[in-house]
């Protein structure tokens, strides 16, 4: 929920985009942001099925591992590339980052040894309901890094005038 101290701080970032700006802010995931988790997410198999309050759970478990870890700053990097210099994007630049990103995240994932097996096959008994929301948190990382990179792409993105070159 937006309180005034949010909307000031969204209000500063916007006026001037600063790499600390960027960087404290990148992973906050405002009402339209979480709409795009939830289209993300739908498609995704661990969450079929999912109640209302499990999707809430998974994605306050991905929001509070996200913030412990240093996601910050790559995410600021690309949303400096996008905002830098609107429409001539360094694509390749943004893809190397973007792939560092989502590499980390999977060496993240692959350490938390999830029981794919139980989660999928045996949901109702405890252990394959902890590897499912395991999976589930692992997921909504995933969309929300996904996410928050075309957030960056679409609110920095200055198509080129019609009348550019013209002068």
């Amino acid at each position: 929920m937006l309180n005034f101290r949010s909307i000031w701080t969204i209000a500063l970032c916007t006026a001037s985009l600063s790499a600390a700006c960027a960087q404290s802010h990148s992973l906050e995931c405002n009402a339209a942001c979480v709409a795009d988790v939830k289209r993300e997410t739908a498609s995704y198999r661990p969450f079929a099925g999912a109640t209302e309050e499990q999707w809430q759970t998974a994605f306050d478990t991905a929001t509070g591992e996200l913030a412990k870890g240093d996601w910050a700053q790559p995410l600021s990097e690309i949303q400096q590339e996008f905002c830098r210099t609107p429409g001539k994007v360094d694509s390749a630049k943004v893809r190397d980052l973007e792939n560092d990103i989502f590499k980390k995240l999977a060496h993240e994932a692959s350490n938390t040894h999830i029981d794919i097996n139980a989660a999928l096959s045996q949901p109702e008994s405890a252990s394959g309901a902890k590897a499912l929301a395991q999976m589930r948190a692992e997921g909504m990382k995933q969309a929300i890094l996904k996410t928050k990179v075309r957030e960056f792409m679409v609110s920095c993105y200055a198509p080129p005038s019609a009348n550019a070159g013209a002068h």
